[in-house]
């Protein structure tokens, strides 16, 4: 029968808060995301640390390192909680004050070590990024006003503005004041022409290219390095002299078989025949039999 674990005493608000102290020393170690087996022997040897770090000091309990770990588990659990339920007020409709639990010092703390989990990362590709237009220092204050630019406005305010309008000759004159040589326009509608049947012909090919298009297309081939047939391995050879072999043996016992099978039926005739011998000869001897009597 299994031993039944002993509970220990809960964890003070003190206990707690120098619980988190002694993390943030080793925060970079334990907080770690690699998984291999340098990262997790490390880790062991900081909680050591701060197994040993607790227990000398005199205003608190003994607590192993696997009783710190748990507890600073639960913490972290605890403080993913708090700030999902914070997030969600944010969104809730109704009115009235927020129902969601406060984070306590050491639970900032804990958030700051974990904001990547707790919080997660802000989309710069969607649409759900949130761009900033104006300046903070607008968005506080938008009442501040550059004393230049008020200097400069009331001085151009006070002189008088003349406006001066410029008579331009018309475009339309000055483009046709150049002859139009007749060399000039047969160039131009050569032009035209080649354009327009340049044009038809694209148009004629884009239409049979897409006539012909299939959703298979868009799939792009695969690079020749890919297509080349890797050397098989030392198992797979291995498997496939394997099978060669069951193949063999199979052929050889279908082989068997139909040979048994031939025999058993030229066996078969030769009995049948033997009887027919044997009830020919009895018949002869019925026979003569029938004639001496």
């Amino acid at each position: 029968m299994a031993l039944k674990r002993e509970r220990g005493s809960n964890f003070t608000r003190v206990e707690s808060d120098t619980l988190i102290q002694l993390v943030l020393k080793y925060k970079n170690v334990l907080e770690n995301k690699k998984s291999d087996a340098a990262t997790w022997a490390e880790k062991e040897q900081c909680w050591q640390k701060i197994e040993t770090s607790f227990n000398s000091i005199s205003s608190v309990r003994f607590r192993s390192a696997k009783a710190l770990k748990i507890k600073y588990d639960g913490i972290k659990r605890d403080t993913r909680k708090k700030s999902a339920a914070i997030r969600a007020e944010t969104y809730r409709t109704g009115g009235g004050p927020s129902t969601a639990p406060m984070l306590t010092p050491s639970e900032e703390k804990v958030k700051e070590m974990i904001l990547l989990s707790v919080v997660g990362m802000d989309s710069v590709f969607d649409s759900d990024k949130i761009t900033e237009t104006e300046s903070p220092q607008l968005m506080t204050n938008p009442n501040i006003i550059d004393d230049n630019s008020r200097n400069f406005t009331e001085f151009h305010q006070s002189e008088p503005v003349v406006v001066e309008t410029i008579e331009m000759p018309d475009e339309t004159l000055l483009i046709h004041e150049e002859p139009i040589s007749n060399a000039s326009c047969e160039n131009e509608q050569k032009i035209r022409k080649l354009s327009k049947n340049n044009s038809d012909d694209a148009d004629v090919e884009s239409a049979t290219k897409w006539s012909q298009w299939k959703p298979s297309s868009l799939r792009a081939k695969k690079h020749p390095a890919l297509c080349k047939q890797k050397p098989k391995r030392p198992f797979e050879r291995v498997a496939e002299s394997k099978l060669e072999i069951a193949g063999i043996q199979k052929q050889i016992l279908e082989e068997e078989l139909e040979n048994k099978r031939k025999q058993w039926l030229f066996e078969e005739e030769e009995r049948q025949h033997k009887q027919t011998m044997w009830a020919l000869e009895r018949q002869l001897l019925q026979n003569k039999i029938d004639k001496i009597v």
